[in-house]
């Protein structure tokens, strides 16, 4: 009877890290796919364009600062782990699969123009905003 707890006990936490791995796999595969280091890289871009008019000497740091909060290597695997929590299996396995078609392709590279575009024009509202409200006196 030892022998068969040890034995389940042992295959059980195999199963649940092979789970757990392919789960990992999956979601680094949907995150691939769907270019969200492009994506994350560009949202890092435009939220250094709004310090565009800071100090010179100042610029290096604050990207230093920002590629590490919020740059792809910084938040790889908080994404990854999203993924993982929020997709099941059948959902990432459906998605990539339809990722890999023509179709799915073109809507992807689309979603990833409407990322740019969109991170693009909040930058701009968001500057215009600072602009507007510090610019005023009181």
């Amino acid at each position: 009877m030892k022998y068969i707890v040890i034995f389940l006990s042992i295959f059980i936490s195999t199963s649940l890290m092979a789970a757990d791995n392919t789960d990992q796999q999956l979601a680094l595969e949907y995150a691939t796919l769907t270019k969200m280091e492009d994506m994350v890289n560009t949202s890092l871009k435009e939220t250094e364009q709004m310090l565009k008019n800071a100090p010179e000497s100042e610029r290096e740091k604050i990207h230093k600062i920002l590629e590490n909060s919020i740059g792809w290597n910084a938040i790889k695997s908080q994404l990854i782990e999203l993924i993982v929590n929020l997709y099941t299996k059948e959902e990432l396995t459906a998605y990539i699969s339809f990722i890999k078609t023509p179709a799915g392709r073109s809507f992807n590279d689309k979603n990833t123009e409407f990322a740019k575009r969109y991170s693009a024009f909040l930058s701009e509202n968001t500057q215009r905003a600072f602009k507007e409200c510090c610019s005023q006196k009181k």
